[in-house]
């Protein structure tokens, strides 16, 4: 059932799970749950048709880089941050879950990608895509082999905007899985001592209510679960639920997108077809798919570099910086400078990286309090001395290839970083998996260290996130939660 928390009377609410959050996450896990006889109860401050919460969802960006209006990008509501996907399909690779002395001090992902496969083969259908999609090289891959380049030629399926929640909005008409609209959660409370949640706090128009669950779900997203931990304190957690460590809000983690290099060539000749999307068959609902293709950094290449994962894509000058979210810093607007005019003939080179994870990138509480009363995020995005190397390496490798390959007036833009980096944007690592508290907030089976009953699922709980889209890998680590809860 779908309904809102207003047609409830009853102060109590009750279910076997409790799911915070009806985005990409949180349906994958009550899908995951929905035939196995527990009662599923789903929790959303939005409605049927996300939109931003201009003051639920807004926030502060704060530290040395602009970023994404918070409400614009996290829309709320059935499909959440769907609304704004452009349905791109990457796993992880095989490295990405390799801790990375060379790279970076912060441990690395407590599951191999052989773990997660299984996963992504359920994520793939949850998601539409059909068994088989055909994809090709890069028509100047063998050019580039032969040159020594480390650069290799991937294809991956786009689907387009596809909304997960209507997709799968049949999950709450059957059996025992619910969906309450409109129910804003404010503070978690638990035993008293501190080792379970008891229950959710949620506000309404109308009011407050209380519900119980023997497990609890956040999957609210990079930016919500961290505050709604933070904003939880108790005698036994006084820095905040699972924060035992100062590690909830850190590790801030997106994919760097930026205009790195500029050069003119023949589109024929560089197969830029193979870059812009091919027209693919369609997706398991009928919808018409392409694939898209994109030079990777090898992975020799990033470990003899001692940098993070890059892919590049050669595209239309300024096309990466037409995003639908305005860019705002220290409550100014911050718009994109466009360093050549539309007309210009010259093509783009965009690398799309890994950002390395970094304490000091991080979501903390400020002291603006949205209408329910709970602190508004505070974001502190800060890229590194090795997340800028990630890029001149792969620049400096697609620059020579490049020019072997007979493009012309190649060059490098030095002030690409000042000018137009942006993020996906992609909320990741906030809450991130480790092993030890120590070193993260959940365990291997993304349960909070110390809190018995509560779980997060999403990107946030990334504890390095390559450079491919996020979407397809929550997914799965979702999937994955929802059987280790299965009974």
């Amino acid at each position: 059932m779908i309904s809102t928390i207003d047609t409830y009377q009853q102060p109590t609410l009750e279910a076997d799970v409790v799911v915070v959050g009806s985005g990409p996450a949180g349906l994958a896990v009550a899908a995951g749950l929905s035939d196995t006889g527990r009662r599923v109860l789903v929790l959303d401050s939005g409605t049927f048709n996300p939109a931003p919460d201009p003051d639920l969802g807004s926030g502060r960006i704060e530290g040395s880089n602009p970023y994404y209006n918070l409400a614009e990008c996290r829309s709320r509501g059935l499909g959440g941050s769907t609304t704004l996907w452009g349905g791109w399909i990457e796993p992880l690779d095989a490295i990405d879950f390799e801790t990375r002395p060379e790279l970076t001090d912060a441990t690395g992902w407590c599951l191999s990608r052989a773990d997660l496969d299984p996963y992504y083969t359920e994520a793939l259908a949850f998601c539409a895509v059909p068994e088989k999609v055909d994809v090709r090289e890069w028509k100047r891959q063998d050019e580039a082999r032969a040159a020594g380049a480390p650069l290799e030629s991937r294809a991956f399926p786009a689907l387009g905007p596809l909304q997960l929640g209507h997709r799968h909005a049949d999950v709450f008409t059957t059996g025992t899985t619910d969906l309450l609209l409109r129910a804003t959660v404010t503070r978690i409370v638990t035993s008293r001592d501190g080792a379970s949640v008891d229950h959710l706090v949620v506000a309404s128009p109308q009011g407050e209510y209380r519900v119980t669950g023997d497990t609890f779900v956040l999957a609210t997203g990079g930016f919500e679960t961290p505050r709604l931990l933070l904003a939880s304190p108790n005698r036994h957690w006084p820095e905040g639920l699972g924060n035992g460590h100062d590690v909830v809000g850190r590790y801030f983690m997106e994919h760097p997108h930026l205009d790195a290099l500029r050069l003119r060539g023949d589109s024929a000749a560089l197969d830029m077809s193979f870059f812009d999307g091919e027209p693919a068959g369609t997706s398991r609902d009928g919808a018409p798919m392409s694939v898209i293709g994109a030079l990777m950094l090898s992975d020799e290449a990033c470990r003899s570099a001692g940098v993070g994962r890059a892919q590049l894509f050669l595209e239309d000058v300024g096309l990466h910086t037409q995003h639908r979210v305005a860019v705002e810093h220290r409550g100014r607007a911050r718009p994109l400078a466009h360093s050549v005019p539309a007309t210009s003939d010259e093509l783009a080179l965009v690398a799309v990286t890994e950002q390395v994870p970094n304490r000091d990138s991080r979501v903390v509480l400020g002291e603006d309090r949205d209408r329910y009363g709970v602190p508004k995020p505070v974001v502190h995005w800060e890229l590194t001395d090795t997340d800028r190397r990630t890029v001149d390496v792969a620049t400096s490798a697609a620059r020579d290839l490049l020019l072997a390959l007979g493009a012309t007036d190649v060059r490098v833009r030095p002030d690409a970083w000042s000018l137009d980096t942006v993020g996906g944007p992609h909320h990741l690592g906030t809450t991130r998996m480790a092993h030890s508290p120590s070193n993260g907030v959940v365990n291997a089976d993304s349960r909070v260290h110390g809190v018995s009953n509560l779980y997060i699922a999403g990107g946030s709980v990334f504890p390095t996130g390559g450079y491919a889209p996020p979407t397809l890998t929550a997914v799965a680590l979702s999937l994955r939660l929802a059987h280790h809860l299965t009974p």
